[in-house]
């Protein structure tokens, strides 16, 4: 079963993504039996094997990550449209993140609109159970 959750998306932003050809419909993460696919537009659109992914939580995304992507070079990847609640997931090894940011990444933090029914149907699909700190 294929489940989507729409990306939570700042209002502020959405002109500048717009005019980029970043539209709320094309952001989105999507839970599939054999891959988990997260894409923000054009930005970026990637698929995760089911088995790659070691766990997911919920977690506060801060300010200076805020809208778009961006790499805090510590092995965590921001890929989101608003600032505050998020869901980071945990990868069993570090994954490939895309050709136009290059790099490897550990831990990949989203901001889908419901962070709680996300994290629960990666577990509910096997392959990620929540995670602990």
């Amino acid at each position: 079963m294929t489940e989507r959750f729409a990306a939570k998306l700042t209002w502020w932003i959405l002109p500048v993504f717009l005019m980029m050809g970043v539209t709320p419909g094309r952001c989105f993460v999507e839970v599939r039996p054999a891959a988990l696919q997260i894409r923000l537009g054009w930005l970026f659109n990637r698929s995760f094997s089911r088995d790659s992914i070691a766990g997911a939580e919920p977690v506060s995304v801060p300010w200076y990550c805020g809208p778009g992507v961006h790499l805090d070079f510590r092995g965590r990847v921001f890929v989101t449209g608003a600032f505050g609640r998020g869901v980071e997931i945990r990868f069993a090894a570090p994954q490939s993140i895309s050709w136009l940011f290059g790099g490897r990444c550990s831990r990949l933090v989203v901001t889908p609109k419901d962070a709680d029914g996300f994290v629960a149907a990666l577990a509910a699909a096997g392959g990620a159970a929540p995670a602990s700190r």
